[in-house]
């Protein structure tokens, strides 16, 4: 059974998902935790163990900024995958907190 460690919470951000076999897809976070995130790609399968990479556009004022999580595929569903965050790039640990404050 899967242990989570931190509360997940439902958010729905876009994300731009990039994965090698497909490109880059706009999808949607459905929740998302400091661990991971479970994210609607529509009828497009990416099957687990896949690594792919997960960009958010944060909007602050007039400016936005890109953040990169990487992450692994750990399961899938009808519409969509959940992922488990593997590598934090700049920016997103406080890009997490301010979506889960």
């Amino acid at each position: 059974m899967e242990r989570r460690w931190s509360r997940r919470k439902r958010v729905s951000q876009e994300v731009f998902l990039r994965y090698r076999g497909l490109g880059i897809l706009r999808c949607k976070t459905l929740d998302i935790s400091f661990e991971g995130a479970c994210i609607e790609t529509g009828p497009v399968e990416v099957p687990p163990p896949e690594e792919i990479e997960l960009i958010f556009f944060q909007r602050e004022d007039e400016l936005a900024r890109v953040v990169r999580i990487s992450a692994n595929v750990v399961r899938t569903f009808d519409t969509g995958i959940g992922v488990s965050f593997r590598d934090y790039h700049d920016g997103s640990h406080k890009f997490l907190l301010r979506l889960l404050g």
